[in-house]
């Protein structure tokens, strides 16, 4: 083991040129973001039969509800009122339009509606099997409408229509109506005029019965005591007291608090050994200042309150709660009053003349203190009997703005109708009226449920819920749409496409009967799938040249990927070409290469890294010169350890000296750390995913982890696409060409539209002859031997 030497980093991150030109991809930058770009042209076209499905399941339910919903028949007709005499006719104006809205009131009143539905035995009808009221229901509802036919000509024609549920009935209806309006027309008008008039005075006489007795429930409101009107709007005079109230209270709650603040200072004044005497007069003489101001101020508001008390006096007279309130409060104020005024009289030359001034002088501030906090349990109390007959008055004024409120409306709806009462005298005046039948009752015509708007609502709703629910579906697939969606949010381009194939197994008299039949590259090499092995070979020497790399890492998001499978195929593929390659299964948890290429696992990598044996030792070989194997070796109970030991990193170093390509598989990155630590020691790391739902965000925390690791991801390669998801497979002048791929479903059709159908185009430095490609010999018999 003394030839074991660490290994020479030639990533990215440790002297690697980094690619110029075009095969460049952007860096993911900031942060992988799992934040999926939503592209609604793209859903659309991949979303096209879902929204097409939604679209036509909208038209049939909009046939189906044109099919079943209940029709609706229109009949109209056209007739004219000749008014000869009507007081609004002029020469200049022609008809007038407020005589065709008389005529309009007229056909839908009470009198002209009874007539038609006794005449034409609408409660016989099947129109009205359902209605409470025909009256109300043809003069209040939709059915029946009349309009002037020309509006801006005045013209005086006036069309009428009647919509039911029954075609013949409706003509029939309308028909009755029409010939009701026209008798109506031609019957003594003083009479109709005398009946409306009728009808319109008793509806004011119950108006105005009503303000009445509003007005006085008013009038008894504003009589009570507590109702306080200033400015013509209605007060709550507890309310206002409550707020004098508290002010009261927290001058009062002030005044305490700076007598206890004195007392305080006094008294911290003796217990430090100061002279308090001194400090007495101090504050004598400043309360004579402050007592002067606050008698004034109490002086003051004692001329207020008594100035109320007199007006209370003659406004309510001796008994009113707020006078009580008021002297209540004027003796509080009074006593306080004499009180300041006995301080300014001498208190201080009184205390002087004590030979205890000091103690003499904290009594009487204590009594002082006393004396207000009596007064604030007094204040206190009456706030809350101020607040209990606040919320009793409250409910009083409330009632009475609402009475008010009603009686303006009264006054406004009597109002109106005295103005109609007016227009109604007018019908007495009419006379020499004739109403000419212009058209008459058409033949009903169904107008409801109208077939293009259902065609319209029905395609108009189902695209936007085909649309919604492409939307829903779309952001619910956390999968990738194309090549593009994975370089924008991975920040590395796809490689390659790996579709799915079926394991052959191989024939007994195959060189290669031990391999496993996942190596199509073995067994089936002109299999579609060996093809795009190729590709990725091709794309992986590319940048291998650029950079110098030699070590190649493999791993994947998830288990299940394929990535085991897929660098065993790569790594017998860049062997056809004529590279020394040779594949390590650093997967020391769960190895799978030696099952893939018919060995045995009872030595390997865990061997040379314990020390068991020399690198060189544990190197199976599949085909001599060509494609050699270091399995996993026995499972060790601490693969992470291993792998970050100085012994591994030099392994590599060793094998790195001694062949063209080292192809290293290794766990999922997701499923332990094993991965991330490999990945330091290797040039470039490629990451293998099936697109499946939820392989954005995985595949997303896997670059995360290796960017953790400052590592850049060198490519993806796509592996398991269905055959459905793809196009057809070219052959084109002995050149393997993709005709590009089509990925239904959630794909997108995008996947490998980067990847022309040659291979890239050598560098200027490339050799121009590859190494002959080897025939590949049976791999059971070369495994036996090793270097």
């Amino acid at each position: 083991m003394s030839g074991l030497r660490p290994v020479q980093n030639n990533n990215n991150n440790y002297g690697i040129p980094q690619p110029q030109g075009s095969g460049s991809m952007p860096s993911s930058g900031g942060g992988l973001s799992e934040l999926y770009n939503f592209d609604v042209f793209d859903m659309v076209r991949r979303k096209i039969w879902l929204i097409l499905f939604f679209t036509l399941l909208g038209i049939a339910a909009a046939l189906l509800f044109f099919f079943q919903a209940p029709k609706t028949y229109r009949s109209t007709a056209k007739v004219f009122v000749d008014e000869k005499s009507a007081p609004s006719i002029s020469e200049e104006d022609g008809y007038a339009q407020d005589t065709v809205e008389k005529y309009i009131e007229i056909l839908r009143s009470t009198a002209t509606l009874k007539n038609a539905i006794r005449d034409g035995k609408f409660e016989q009808m099947e129109t009205f099997e359902d209605v409470d009221s025909v009256i109300r229901y043809l003069r209040d509802g939709k059915a029946l409408i009349a309009k002037s036919a020309d509006v801006k000509s005045n013209s005086g024609v006036i069309k009428i229509s009647f919509d039911g549920g029954n075609q013949k009935e409706a003509e029939q209806i309308l028909d009755a109506v029409v010939k009701a309006f026209g008798s109506y027309i031609d019957s003594d008008a003083e009479e109709i005029g005398g009946q409306t008039t009728q009808l319109w005075k008793t509806l004011n006489e119950n108006m105005l019965s009503r303000t009445k007795e509003v007005q006085e429930e008013i009038e008894k409101l504003m009589g009570l005591p507590e109702m306080l009107i200033v400015d013509g709007r209605v007060q709550n005079p507890y309310q206002l007291q409550q707020a004098r109230l508290h002010e009261e209270l927290h001058q009062l709650r002030r005044e305490r608090t700076r007598l206890e603040a004195r007392v305080t200072s006094i008294q911290q004044a003796k217990a430090m050994g100061k002279n308090p005497e001194s400090l007495v007069i101090g504050v004598l003489q400043e309360f004579s200042e402050t007592n002067m101001g606050a008698y004034t101020s109490t002086h003051n508001k004692y001329v207020e309150l008594k100035m109320l008390e007199q007006e209370l006096l003659q406004q309510y007279g001796s008994n009113h709660p707020e006078l009580k309130n008021v002297r209540k409060q004027i003796a509080m104020v009074d006593s306080m009053r004499m009180q300041e005024l006995s301080s300014l009289r001498g208190e201080e030359n009184e205390l002087q003349g004590k030979p205890d001034m000091v103690a003499d002088f904290v009594e009487r501030v204590a009594g002082q203190i006393a004396m207000i906090s009596a007064q604030e349990k007094s204040l206190e109390e009456s706030i809350l009997d101020e607040q209990r007959k606040a919320a009793q008055t409250s409910v009083n004024i409330e009632r009475l703005l609402a009475l008010q409120r009603e009686r303006d409306r009264l006054e406004l709806y009597s109002d109106n109708t005295i103005d109609k009462l007016g227009e109604v005298e007018v019908l007495k005046d009419f006379k020499w009226r004739k109403m000419s039948e212009l058209n008459p009752a058409s033949v009903a015509e169904q107008v409801a449920p109208s077939l293009p708007l259902c065609l319209g609502g029905g395609l108009f709703l189902g695209t936007l819920l085909g649309f919604l629910f492409a939307g829903v579906k779309e952001m619910a697939e956390k999968t990738f749409r194309s090549s593009e969606d994975i370089a924008a949010i991975l920040g590395s381009r796809v490689i390659g496409h790996v579709g799915l194939f079926q394991r052959v197994r191989p024939r007994k008299d195959s060189p290669f009967s031990n391999v496993a039949p996942e190596l199509i590259a073995l067994h089936q090499p002109s299999n579609q799938n060996c093809e795009a092995y190729r590709s990725i070979r091709t794309s992986i020497f590319f940048r291998a040249q650029e950079t110098g790399a030699k070590i190649i890492q493999m791993t994947s998001p998830t288990p299940g990927d394929g990535k085991s499978t897929t660098i065993a195929n790569l790594a017998a593929s860049m062997a056809q070409s004529g590279r020394k390659v040779l594949l390590i299964d650093a997967d020391l948890r769960k190895p799978r290469q030696h099952k893939y290429f018919g060995v045995d696992n009872d030595y390997g990598l865990t061997s040379v890294v314990y020390g068991q044996m020399e690198p060189e030792e544990a190197v199976r070989v599949i085909q001599p010169e060509y494609l050699s194997v270091v399995t996993c070796g026995p499972i060790p109970p601490n693969p992470s350890e291993l792998l970050t030991s100085a012994r591994f990193e030099a392994i590599i170093g060793v094998y790195r000296e001694q062949y063209d390509y080292i192809l290293i598989d290794t766990p999922p990155l997701l499923a332990v750390t094993d991965p991330a630590i490999v990945c330091r020691f290797v040039d470039l790391v490629y990451m293998v995913m099936r697109i499946t739902n939820g392989v954005r965000s995985n595949s997303v925390r896997a670059k995360e982890v290796i960017d953790s690791m400052g590592v850049e991801l060198s490519g993806v390669i796509i592996n398991g696409l269905r055959r459905r998801d793809q196009k057809t497979y070219d052959y084109k002048g002995g050149k393997y060409g993709y005709g590009g791929y089509t990925y239904g479903g959630g794909y997108g059709s995008s996947y490998g539209k980067n990847y022309s159908g040659n291979a890239p185009t050598p560098a200027a430095n490339t050799p121009s002859h590859q190494p002959p490609i080897p025939n590949l010999v049976d791999a059971k018999s070369s495994s036996k031997s090793r270097n």
